[in-house]
């Protein structure tokens, strides 16, 4: 009785082919990682409703009528960190962020920079915090991308994604940052 020795000349029992399949394998997980968090993602704007002209636009709102069905009372004063990374102003409290993400409306460290270019700040020079109007009047009047920031730096600002208005007072430098109070009104 002879024994055969069975040999395979199959691809995938050779090193190359091993790993071949095992690229292809990852490859496949990845885009499915990547179709998935594109469906979490879309479901999250789809609870926010369909977008407006006015969250496609550049430039800061042109008029007050956003501001006239919203509640007059705001939320806060919420004390965050302004740093390099960002704050998101469209949740409250405002959230800041570790590394820099597309829902940042603001980030610097010595300067008040918005994101994405457009959403909105105006200095306030008020003796007061202003109110939620005060706030739609300056941004509309005196619109800017950025400033130096200091403390006692009090500005107005719109987000560009959910037209939140905020009231931002900077009290004291922090570490990678400055420190400050805002207060936000939710949009539209």
């Amino acid at each position: 009785m002879r024994i055969r020795a069975v040999t395979s000349n199959r691809r995938s029992e050779t090193p190359a082919g091993l790993i071949a399949a095992l690229a292809a394998l990852l490859t496949a997980v990845v885009g499915v990682c990547a179709f998935l968090y594109q469906v979490l993602d879309k479901k999250d704007d789809n609870a926010k409703g369909p977008p407006t002209g006015a969250e496609q636009t550049t430039g800061p709102p042109a008029d007050e009528s956003r501001a006239a069905a919203v509640p007059v009372a705001g939320s806060g004063p919420h004390e965050i960190v302004l740093t390099g990374s960002g704050i998101d102003f469209d949740v409250i409290p405002p959230r800041a962020f570790t590394r820099f993400d597309n829902a940042v409306d603001a980030y610097g460290k010595d300067m008040l920079i918005t994101y994405p270019k457009g959403a909105g700040i105006a200095k306030w020079t008020g003796a007061a915090p202003p109110s939620r109007q005060e706030c739609v009047n300056a941004i509309n009047s005196a619109p800017m991308d950025s400033s130096a920031i200091t403390g006692g730096s009090r500005f107005c600002l719109v987000t560009q994604n959910e037209l939140h208005y905020a009231y931002l007072e900077f009290t004291e430098p922090a570490e990678n940052g400055f420190r400050l109070r805002a207060t936000i009104w939710q949009g539209n």
